[in-house]
Order: structure tokens, then sequence, then C-alpha cells
């Protein structure tokens, strides 16, 4: 626990994120399937990943109940010099059902809990949350982190190549117009933005071969950060089927992250990339063989 007044709760980082700042308190969804409801971090990403693909089983990931949040806050606010939370919250939009839940635990502390919508997923949702740790380390107030995170904020900026997007449509996080935009490439890829409360399409035109997708992604990057430096990026990777065919046995998404990391512009000389393993309930929703990247922009 953090050895200041505020502690920070969040959502869904992935474990290198979670050693990088031990003092977070990370909330734990549940990822369900087809006669299973289990913590996600006792699903292993190979798993969902030939439940969906290969037994063709639905599988989808579910918040915390109102009352474990509730709870959770309760054991956070009765550590010693612990005198409020501030909880920086997956994108309301990216999952509604989140939202409510935090919202409705909230409400149960008065003004001891603070909310700060990340307005996105994955890592940035885990790289504000770090950055709010330190400023409580270094004795700022509620308000002042809070001023802060709005500016980190539009530092951030995640996104990620789809190899079948039926899963992002089914996963139900990219919402209901890409969703629609989606289910008309039946057999296509895509590259999705996931910040701002708004997943945005950057696939540019109809991509039919994986290579455009991968060379779209860090087009998009490029395109999004507007002649920003880049200060990090984080990559992660969904894996195989167990049973793959012979195409998907031919891919190789580590080589592809080197080609993407080297297509990146405006990299500052200090730029890290950093590998991190899928979490599963952000398996779930990009499927098989998907790319995620969190890239941390300079400031304007």
């Amino acid at each position: 626990m953090a050895s200041c007044e505020i502690a920070v709760v969040t959502d869904l980082p992935s474990r290198v994120t979670r050693s990088l700042h031990p003092d977070l308190v990370v909330t734990h969804p549940y990822v369900n399937g087809q006669g299973i409801s289990l913590e996600e971090d006792k699903i292993k990403p190979q798993k969902i990943i030939d439940m969906m693909f290969t037994d063709k089983i639905s599988v989808k990931s579910s918040a915390p109940a109102p009352g474990e949040l509730i709870k959770l806050y309760g054991t956070v606010l009765s550590t010693p010099d612990i005198n409020n939370i501030l909880h920086v919250t997956i994108g309301s939009e990216m999952s509604t059902g989140y939202a409510a839940a935090i919202h409705v635990a909230a409400s149960e502390f008065l003004d001891k809990v603070h909310l700060f919508d990340s307005q996105t997923v994955f890592d940035g949702t885990g790289l504000l949350a770090g950055e709010a740790l330190q400023l409580a380390y270094e004795g700022k107030g509620i308000k002042t982190i809070l001023h802060e995170l709005e500016r980190f904020r539009e530092r951030i900026a995640v996104f990620s190549y789809l190899e079948y997007p039926e899963f992002a449509i089914a996963g139900g996080r990219i919402g209901s117009k890409i969703a629609s935009a989606l289910a008309r490439l039946s057999g296509l890829k895509a590259v999705v933005q996931m910040d701002h409360n708004m997943p945005t399409n950057r696939g540019n035109g109809l991509i039919r071969k994986r290579s455009d997708g991968v060379r779209q992604l860090a087009e998009a990057v490029n395109t999004v950060g507007d002649g920003r430096s880049v200060e990090r990026v984080i990559f992660t990777e969904t894996p195989l089927p167990t049973k793959a065919d012979t195409r998907q046995l031919s891919l190789h998404p580590d080589t592809e992250r080197h080609i993407i990391w080297d297509s990146i512009k405006n990299k500052t000389s200090s730029a890290t990339m950093t590998e991190v393993p899928v979490t599963s309930s952000l398996t779930v929703h990009l499927g098989p063989l998907a790319h995620g990247l969190v890239v941390l922009y300079g400031r304007h």
C-alpha cells in the first residue's frame, strides 16, 4: 500500500505494469464462458483462444460486482494513514458494466473515493494509474492529481491490430458504430484506436493482407502522434490457437513487433519498447494473433 494518504486503484493493467507499481490496488474482472466464470488471473490467454477459436465457445469478460468493489474500497480505507482512494478507471464507454459497478461502489463512501476516467483500456489505464501513484508519493492532493492526469491522458493512445475482428465485436468493447462497420468486413483485418472513449477505425481502406494491417498499425501511431515525439511503446500479442493451421503457423508476431517498432517515427533517443504478456480479459476482446500497442507521446 502506498506510504501516503492517497491509495490508487485501477483496472486491467498488465502484470508488468503491476510489478513496476506494486502499491497499485487492482480490481479483478471475470472471464465468462460455457460453464465457467473465473477471475481473469485464474484462466490463461491460451485457454481463452482455444475456447473461442477452436471450440467455438462464446467467451466474454465481465466487471466485478459492486459488492466486491465496496469490500475492496473498505479494506483499502482501513489501512493506516490512507484517507482517500483515487480510482483510475477503465474507459467508461469501453465497459459500461465496469463503469456502473464502480459508480455504485464509490457512492457508498461519500467523498472518500474519487474517480478518474482513463477513457481507454489495458496499460493506457495502467500508465495513468502509475502517474497518479507517483504524484501521490510526491504529496500532491486529489485536485492536483486529477488536473495532472487530464494533461497526461492526452499523451496516451492505445491501438490494436485485429486479425479476426469478429472477436472484438463479440467482446463488446469497441462501440456499436465500429462493431457495425467491422461486421461488414467479413474475412478482413482491422486497425482500431481505443481511447477518448471513442474506438476509431484507423485502417486505411479494406485490409485483406496481414502485412498491410501491420504496416497500417505503425502508420496509425505516426498519424495520431501528429509530429509529437514517442517516449514509450508497450507491446502485447495474443497467442495462436493450439490447433493452428498451416497459414497461422507461418505467422511470427514477435518479428512483426520489431517491424512496427522500426516503422514508428519521432522516437526519442531514450524511447523504450516494453513487451508485456497479454492479459486474459484483453485476449477475450482481441481474439487470436492480434497486436496491442500503448504509446506514450511527448507533449506538444
